[in-house]
């Protein structure tokens, strides 16, 4: 595997990836946990507003930049800038889920 394709992976898994893990944490848990008495699907919703506001970002620093010429530890730390919003709706969501009974 080259440079080349090493970033692509690095770049779809953070970019993409982690938010889809953060959306099924946050539905596993909501779902399983018998002792939820909020909605959780409302969890999701407050999730989910983080979730596009990190990925419509992390889309644009992925289109407008060439991928070639930045390090990978420069494109790391671009895409965990990006992931601020959803790390904050994680939060606000088991907020929701487990605070608010």
């Amino acid at each position: 595997m080259n440079e080349q394709q090493q970033k692509q992976i690095i770049i779809y898994v953070i970019a993409y990836g982690t938010n889809i893990m953060y959306l099924l944490l946050i539905g596993i848990l909501g779902s399983s946990i018998d002792s939820i008495t909020v909605d959780p699907l409302n969890a999701l919703i407050i999730l989910g507003v983080g979730v596009v506001i990190s990925v419509i970002g992390s889309y644009r620093y992925i289109r407008t930049n060439n991928i070639e010429e930045i390090e990978v530890g420069d494109i790391v730390t671009k895409l965990a800038l990006y992931h601020v919003p959803s790390l904050i709706a994680l939060a606000g969501a088991i907020f929701y889920l487990f605070v608010l009974n």
